[in-house]
């Protein structure tokens, strides 16, 4: 069955047991983030994960509202990987998708009602530019789900590529306030506004990486539908933004920026070949 990636299909029911708090989830916070990624499709090292949230990323009445949802989505994300190291994709697939859905109440990405410990975050939201600008593990969780689930979706069992790059781009949304630019964190509808500008450069290093590998997801996407432009744009973007984070682009996306750039040339060539024998047709038919 088609996977239920938009955020607006999340069970509030669900949501509140969690905000309650009576199942609190038994896994901690690992000081390694875990990417069930193949071998081949690695892009970029993971960073470690916080350890433990600041105490001014979430409002303090709600906070371990935050916590328990951060938990879950942790939990979810950590067992989707290994279904996915077991083969059950389409098993590893739902734990993502749930993770993703957790995400979109704790962040208020999604029409929601009813949800009294979100406050004036909603609100928030909108003066933001649709942004949310704080990091911390729960973006972070989010993001690296959603790559997760990206990748997923390019493999062979399921070939939706469409989706695929559907969740690179929501993961580059959420990135772009903290990779505008270093130091600081940039909010409005078109990220020029300066939220804070005292952020660590840690954020600005790690969230550069997670681009990189999301530009990589993207391009991996768009090479397989054909759009050969827009694939190493992305590509380039993904070079671009390794080095930002003081890393060394890996050669898997070389090979394939540079495979873009060949398939490009060809299907130039294709389209001349095809435009030229069309329109000499067209000049025997007239002389005929």
């Amino acid at each position: 069955s088609e996977l239920m990636c938009d955020e607006r299909f999340v069970d509030i029911n669900d949501v509140s047991k969690v905000c309650e708090g009576n199942e609190k989830q038994p896994s901690s916070v690992d000081k390694e983030d875990q990417q069930d990624e193949d071998a081949e499709q690695k892009v970029v090292t993971s960073s470690d994960e916080q350890s433990s949230q600041n105490e001014d990323l979430e409002p303090k009445p709600a906070q371990s509202v935050y916590n328990n949802l951060y938990e879950t989505m942790k939990l979810l994300k950590d067992a989707g990987n290994q279904a996915l190291q077991e083969g059950d994709l389409d098993l590893a697939a739902r734990r993502y998708d749930k993770a993703i859905r957790y995400g979109a109440v704790a962040l208020m990405s999604f029409p929601a009602r009813n949800l009294d410990f979100a406050g004036g975050r909603k609100e928030l939201l909108k003066e933001n530019g649709g942004y949310h600008v704080e990091w911390g593990p729960l973006i972070r969780v989010l993001i690296v789900t959603r790559l997760n689930l990206s990748l997923l979706l390019l493999k062979p069992h399921f070939e939706r590529r469409d989706l695929a790059a559907e969740q690179a781009q929501l993961a580059l949304h959420d990135l772009a306030p903290f990779c505008a630019k270093k130091g600081k964190i940039m909010k409005g509808a078109k990220v020029d506004k300066v939220h804070r500008d005292d952020e660590p450069e840690e954020t600005y290093l790690d969230a550069m990486t997670l681009q990189a590998k999301a530009y990589f997801r993207l391009g991996s996407a768009q090479y397989d539908l054909g759009d050969y432009c827009e694939a190493i744009s992305s590509f380039e973007n993904s070079v671009r933004s390794t080095k930002e984070a003081k890393a060394k682009p890996d050669n898997l996306v070389l090979r394939r920026l540079s495979e873009a750039k060949r398939e490009k040339r060809l299907k130039g060539k294709r389209h001349r070949k095809k435009f030229k024998f069309a329109f000499a047709s067209n000049e025997n038919n007239k002389n005929g």
